[in-house]
């Protein structure tokens, strides 16, 4: 009986390590994040051809998602909206790169 009871304890405790959790995945995303392999977001549709642009092109387009223009030295908060555009612009006022986000 103590063999049978062992035996369930062991097989329940590496069942509960091989589970893919919600924990799981995020600690994947950030690893990816961390790495700079981003996962674009369906309906997040990144205008590339913006990069190298002034800011002010920004206002022209006619954009339904969400948008949020950070500048060198900007505080940027954790939150995550996934269609949002993130256009980040150097001291010149230039878009260097455009996430999702």
């Amino acid at each position: 009986m103590k063999r049978l009871v062992f035996t369930a304890i062991c097989c329940l405790s590496l069942a509960s390590c091989a589970s893919d959790t919600a924990t799981s995945r995020s600690l994947s995303e950030i690893l990816q994040a961390e790495r700079g392999q981003q996962k674009v977001a369906e309906g997040c549709k990144v205008p590339a051809d913006m990069v190298g642009k002034p800011h002010t092109e920004i206002q022209k387009l006619k954009l339904t998602a969400p948008v949020r223009v950070i500048f060198p030295g900007d505080p940027v908060g954790s939150d995550s909206v996934a269609n949002r555009l993130n256009f980040k612009v150097d001291k010149k006022g230039v878009i260097t790169a455009i996430t999702c986000g």
